[in-house]
């Protein structure tokens, strides 16, 4: 498995392409679909390089007909990252058993209904889970795997004791507030949200966020007893 360089890597989520609902559901700074998306995709572009890899762990575009292809291609081509690998998203084009149609490897470099990687950060390796879905427990997060996922759209409360990250850019953008979802919301403070922070998060600051941690994780095998991994 390659393992990549911190600067060579980009997560983003639920960008949403061509849905014009999604700025009433999830309260987006922009008067329709159309200069959302340009918004989007200049704030990856202005971010991630070409020769750069950008992880999107689902939601893409809102595609329907029998162009949707056609659609979600179009929106590919407008990004110049050439290595883009989907982790698939509710809102994507799926089979009747949840797996991705295959004709989206044809537009992306890979497509996963979830997957897990090796990165290098500040000189270690991570093993970082990809998922749309947030989970409480997976695969050896009680051993500091960390879980990158979406779908939630910065709702779902962060906790301090798992290394999870909501990287869909509601998430990011709501971030930036210095608020919760909760404050936002109970306070209506929605107009502090800003179309520029509606972007791909790095993966340095992705593990800034997982440093922030108070609490270790939970081992799910011994119950509520904290694991100790000073001699890991």
């Amino acid at each position: 498995m390659k393992i990549c360089k911190e600067q060579e890597i980009w997560v983003t989520s639920d960008t949403h392409f061509n849905h014009t609902n999604i700025i009433k559901y999830s309260n987006r700074p922009f008067k329709n679909s159309e200069e959302m998306d340009q918004t989007i995709i200049r704030n990856i572009n202005e971010r991630v390089q070409p020769k750069d890899t950008l992880y999107h762990l689902g939601d893409f575009a809102f595609a329907r007909g029998t162009d949707e292809k056609a659609q979600i291609q179009a929106y590919r081509d407008r990004i110049n990252c050439k290595s883009i690998i989907l982790i698939l998203g509710n809102h994507d084009p799926h089979t009747s058993t949840d797996q991705p149609k295959s004709w989206l490897r044809d537009i992306f470099t890979e497509v996963y209904v979830r997957m897990k990687i090796k990165v290098s950060h500040k000189g270690e390796t991570q093993k970082v889970i990809l998922d749309h879905y947030a989970g409480r427990v997976w695969n050896a997060s009680h051993h500091g795997v960390w879980q990158i996922i979406g779908h939630s759209h910065y709702s779902l409360p962060d906790l301090s004791n798992l290394y999870q990250m909501d990287v869909g850019i509601d998430a990011v953008a709501g971030r930036a507030t210095g608020h919760s979802y909760e404050t936002l919301k109970s306070k209506n403070l929605w107009s502090e949200l800003n179309p520029s922070d509606y972007r791909p998060i790095s993966l340095e600051e992705i593990g800034d966020f997982m440093s922030a941690k108070t609490l270790k994780p939970i081992d799910h095998h011994t119950g509520n007893k904290p694991v100790d991994f000073s001699n890991e």
